[in-house]
């Protein structure tokens, strides 16, 4: 699962420090497809084909369960290199059988966990609230035979120990075709090389 946090409650007088426009737009093209235009928050999407209330975990476990037995039309084959305060995310995807691709898209995530802020306005007014897998930036591209390595910078005062990079494939109506994931790892300190 991955947390998208929108900001159309910003607008309320508090500011999610972990929302995007891009992730309130990405939330409306499920709309779309969907065919309902709604967006609501907490929404589950799950697998790109269903559109759960975030608060019913059964249902959503349930849903989760049943969609992750059904076999992946792509493979994601995702390799990632940190340094320092950047991530390299590079991504391979085959099908099988093979099959052309060019409607899908791919996008790759950066996430992080263990997430907190102090909620100053609305129902969580004087809460602090813990957050797991929140997409700290995402980006979208068509899927092509050569997909160039996307990089980020992680965002001041992230923990890179807590970062981890997903990428995912979709079709047009949104559908998850393939997906994979890989955490945070340390850069490997070479020993120097003596004369």
């Amino acid at each position: 699962m991955l947390a998208y946090h929108v900001d159309y409650w910003d607008r309320l007088g508090w500011k999610d420090p972990f929302a995007s426009a891009s992730a309130s737009q990405r939330q409306s093209g499920y709309g779309r497809v969907f065919g309902t235009g709604r967006v609501y928050t907490p929404q589950a999407v799950v697998n790109g084909r269903l559109d759960i209330g975030g608060s019913e975990a059964v249902r959503i476990q349930a849903a989760i369960t049943r969609e992750l037995a059904r076999p992946a039309p792509a493979r994601v084959t995702l390799g990632a290199t940190w340094s320092k305060r950047m991530c390299t995310a590079t991504c391979v995807i085959t099908t099988t059988p093979a099959k052309p691709l060019s409607a899908a898209t791919l996008t790759v995530a950066l996430v992080e966990d263990a997430l907190t802020d102090v909620v100053t306005r609305g129902e969580n007014a004087g809460k602090t609230l813990t957050h797991q897998r929140v997409v700290r930036e995402f980006r979208s591209v068509p899927v092509t035979e050569t997909i160039a390595p996307v990089v980020f910078t992680l965002p001041e005062g992230s923990i890179p120990e807590h970062t981890r990079v997903v990428a995912y494939v979709q079709d047009p109506k949104l559908t998850v075709i393939g997906a994979a994931e890989t955490a945070w790892r340390a850069p490997v300190q070479l020993a120097p090389v003596s004369p």
